[in-house]
Formats: C-alpha cells, sequence, structure tokens
C-alpha cells in the first residue's frame, strides 16, 4: 500500500444505508455532526445515500445541513452491499475528496476495508487482486469473492461473463475489453482462461487459480492451482483469515 496524500482533500461526507427509518435517524445525528465539522472547516457537507430515497427525503437531507446528496440506486449494490459499496465509496471519495468520513455502525466494517488515497486502489494498479468468473454460478458465490478481498485487503476483479451476467461492475473487468493488470498476487475465483483473459495478467508476479475444471486453462499460466468448487473453498479460506486477523489484533 501507498502513502495516504491528504493535501488536496476537501468536504465532510455522511454516507449511509438505506432502509424504512434510517432518514429519520441514524442519517439525520450524522449530519447533524457532519455539518458542524463542515462549518469549523468552512466546507460542503454532503450526504451519500446507497438505495432507493424520494425526493422528500432528499429534501429532509438537505433541510438538516447537507449542502449535496447523492443518490447511488444502481443494480449492482442490490444483493452483493458490502462489496459493491465498497467500489462505489471509494470512486466517489476517490473524485470528491472528501477529508472526513462519517458512518453508522453498520457500515464500520465496510469504511475499513475502503483504502483511501492510495496506490492499489484501482484495479489496473492493485497489488493484490481477486477476479471472479462465470465458473462462480450464483450470486451467493459472487458475494464470496467480495468478503474474501476485504480479508486479504485486495481489488475485486471480474471476467467479462462475470460481468455479463450482473454481478459485478463494468469498472472491474479484466481482458476482453477491460483492464491489463501486473499485480504481486492474482488470486482466481471460478475463471477458465480465455485468451483475452489470460493474455492480460501475463504480467501478473504470482498467479493462484481456483476451478473445479482440471483441465481449465487458467491452470497452465497459474503458478499454484486449486482443483475444487469455489463455494466450498472460499468460505474456509475467509475463516483462516478471519482466524488469522483476530489473532494479530489480540
Amino acid at each position: 500500500m501507498g502513502v495516504a496524500d491528504l493535501s488536496d482533500c476537501r468536504g465532510v461526507l455522511v454516507f449511509f444505508e438505506l432502509d424504512v427509518e434510517v432518514v429519520a435517524s441514524v442519517a439525520l445525528k450524522f449530519l447533524g455532526v457532519g455539518r458542524e465539522l463542515a462549518d469549523k472547516a468552512g466546507t460542503d457537507l454532503m450526504a451519500i445515500a446507497m438505495g432507493e430515497i424520494t425526493v422528500a427525503d432528499q429534501d429532509k437531507l438537505i433541510r438538516y445541513g447537507a449542502d449535496k446528496v447523492f443518490v447511488v440506486n444502481d443494480p449492482h449494490i442490490r444483493y452483493f452491499n458490502e462489496g459493491n459499496y465498497r467500489i462505489i465509496l471509494t470512486e466517489f471519495i476517490q473524485e470528491y475528496r472528501s477529508a472526513i468520513v462519517l458512518a453508522g455502525a453498520t457500515s464500520a466494517r465496510l469504511l475499513k476495508s475502503v483504502r483511501f488515497f492510495q496506490k492499489g486502489l484501482s484495479v489496473e494498479d492493485s497489488d493484490i487482486i481477486v477476479p471472479a468468473g462465470a465458473g462462480l454460478r450464483s450470486e451467493k458465490n459472487a458475494k464470496l469473492v467480495y468478503i474474501l478481498s476485504a480479508a486479504m485487503e485486495a481489488v475485486v476483479g471480474a471476467s467479462r461473463f462475470a460481468v455479463d451476467n450482473g454481478c459485478f461492475p463494468a469498472s472491474v473487468q479484466i481482458g476482453q475489453t477491460g483492464k491489463t493488470v501486473s499485480p504481486k498476487f492474482y488470486l482466481a475465483c471460478g475463471i477458465s482462461g480465455s485468451i483475452q483473459h489470460v493474455s492480460s495478467i501475463l504480467g501478473a508476479e504470482k498467479v493462484v487459480a481456483i476451478k473445479s475444471d482440471r483441465d481449465a486453462v487458467i491452470f497452465t499460466v497459474a503458478d499454484y492451482g486449486i482443483v475444487g468448487r469455489v463455494e466450498e473453498i472460499l468460505p474456509e479460506l475467509i475463516r483462516r483469515l478471519e482466524k488469522r486477523g483476530k489473532s494479530c489484533d489480540s
């Protein structure tokens, strides 16, 4: 990871996930705190909401102190909140360079996984990438990739097939009109290995592939291969990483 550069950061951002009561409770509480901080700093207070929000609630956020309200109502965040929220929030912070980010307790884990203003944030520049392919087969398995990437402090990537099926945004596509990457570590999850994809990862220092088909092309370029189902292997990897993290914190 690189060193954070906060020299040109500006603004205070209040981030919240929407539920039935959120505009009337958590968000408004943080808007009050954010307004005070923004006034002291002489800067703007921005609110970003993930999900559907009515015009009336947008007006309420303005009345409670927000200078600007941004609403992200994207189909990609419907099922994979943590992972896709992380991508969207990171891109937002990069663009608006918010110096302070406030969020409720339900979003604390998400914010910990956002690496503010550092190298390795984008797919092209990241040292560690966890890409997903068509072999994931389900939305539940795609969520495992997001959880694993957060545990590894990695960036999520995806094959064209994984993007086309709606599980991942096009901004993380690798190969075939997507990105060309050269990470230190590339953990391919359920990727068969099309010519376009393989040619896009030849610069990777270390490639590990997980795929149930032992004849998959991805194994020909992998330094290490695990033949097995991602839905069985990823939960165990996540469990071990989380266990290691807890032991390091204690």
